[in-house]
């Protein structure tokens, strides 16, 4: 968000008064403690994972003013994705002032000023340490909740009609891929933990109830029929409670990984230079255009320049996400204690509707082996969503 030296900003008081030479200092300012607590609550809630409308509600309804003094509106915590503005996005609270974001020139048509988004690198900072308000781990962590749901929103809205119609397909395809992933429990119905993802280990066919609390592979004759449900999710728990760090950092490491990885950073530093290309070109234009340039040339111009520079942005945005989807994550323990703590709660009830709901997501399939000569007994296998894993215990 860029910052006007001289404004008035929300948790901020500004302070008159005057240099050396009798002239006014223009954005001087404190922090406003109460304004602040308000400040720091919106981040807070915001790094928890909760929407802008529930926030948004919550200070009204405590009848608290928004920065103009009306109600508090979503656009005015997130302002605008491609602008980088709004309160959330505001660098003074985290004890930095931005400068430069934005360079202005005339419309070569009409005369109203152009407002046109430098580049990153030329934008300028300088900290403030006094006026900080929100620490380094929330503010960043913030700060990626806001690229990802921004982009995202702008992606569901503008990507039809940017995207090509095999680009439509697979969107198409993969998203009802994870809609079905995400069926895993529902208020009215607990499904059991393995329901539609144990398979029959000889067979490759679908283990399903039979009558109650019963299970069975549909080939008639096969060892793994008339199954009963205590039996089979002792087995399907103890094959999920085997997940442990070495085979999340074997499956980041792996071959496969590293090239998703490569791809997406190759892609993003394409197609960064690609935007600052388009911007260029933007610039000299506007430098070149005479006084006897046609304005629907002009207009046609402009509208495809903005159309691409929007379609690299989304595209930026979703290869960074992809990138950081395919990154190992810093705190490996965490996430392996809060998953033996759900396979504990299931252990205890395996029915529980939060554990199995959070438990489905991450498991792919379930194969169960009938019992072999050299362990005499039967045995299940488990298929994990290791990305699904990451995601769901990285939530609050």
């Amino acid at each position: 968000m860029t910052t006007d030296t001289g404004g008035q900003l929300y948790g901020y008081d500004l302070v008159h008064a005057l240099d050396e030479f009798g002239e006014p200092i223009r954005g001087k300012r404190k922090i406003n403690e109460e304004q602040a607590e308000i400040v720091r609550e919106i981040f807070e809630y915001y790094a928890e994972g909760r929407k802008l409308k529930h926030i948004c509600d919550d200070l009204n309804r405590r009848g608290i003013d928004s920065p103009k003094g009306g109600k508090w509106a979503p656009s005015s915590l997130v302002g605008s994705f491609v602008r980088q503005t709004g309160m959330l996005r505001q660098t003074l609270y985290n004890g930095v002032v931005t400068f430069n974001k934005m360079q202005y020139r005339k419309h070569p048509e009409n005369g109203k000023r152009l407002s046109i988004m430098r580049p990153e690198k030329e934008w300028i900072t300088v900290p403030i340490p006094e006026l900080t308000m929100i620490d380094d781990a929330t503010f960043a962590k913030v700060q990626k909740a806001l690229d990802e749901r921004s982009s995202k929103h702008l992606q569901r809205k503008m990507m039809p009609a940017l995207m090509t119609e095999e680009e439509k397909r697979e969107t198409s395809i993969r998203r009802s891929k994870e809609w079905r992933r995400k069926q895993a429990v529902t208020k009215k119905r607990a499904n059991a933990l393995f329901g539609g993802k144990l398979y029959c280990g000889e067979h490759n066919q679908k283990i399903t109830a039979t009558y109650a609390k019963h299970y069975s592979c549909p080939v008639k004759g096969c060892a793994n029929r008339n199954l009963h449900y205590d039996e089979i999710i002792k087995l399907v728990l103890d094959a999920v409670a085997e997940l442990d760090e070495a085979k999340i950092i074997e499956h980041f490491e792996s071959e496969e990984i590293q090239q998703v990885r490569a791809h997406h950073a190759r892609e993003i530093e394409r197609l960064t230079q690609h935007l600052e290309d388009l911007r260029a070109s933007i610039n000299k234009v506007i430098d070149a255009l005479g006084s006897d340039a046609r304005s629907t040339e002009i207009r046609a111009f402009f509208d495809d320049k903005a159309e691409q520079i929007q379609r690299r942005k989304l595209d930026i945005a979703h290869h960074k996400r992809e990138l950081a989807g395919s990154t190992p994550p810093r705190k490996l323990e965490n996430i392996i204690q809060r998953h033996q703590n759900l396979v504990a709660n299931l252990r205890a009830w395996s029915r529980d509707p939060e554990a199995v709901a959070c438990m489905r997501q991450i498991i792919d399939r379930l194969t169960l082996d009938t019992a072999s000569q050299k362990t005499g007994k039967a045995m299940c296998t488990v298929d994990f969503d290791l990305q699904s894993i990451i995601s769901t215990n990285k939530r609050p």
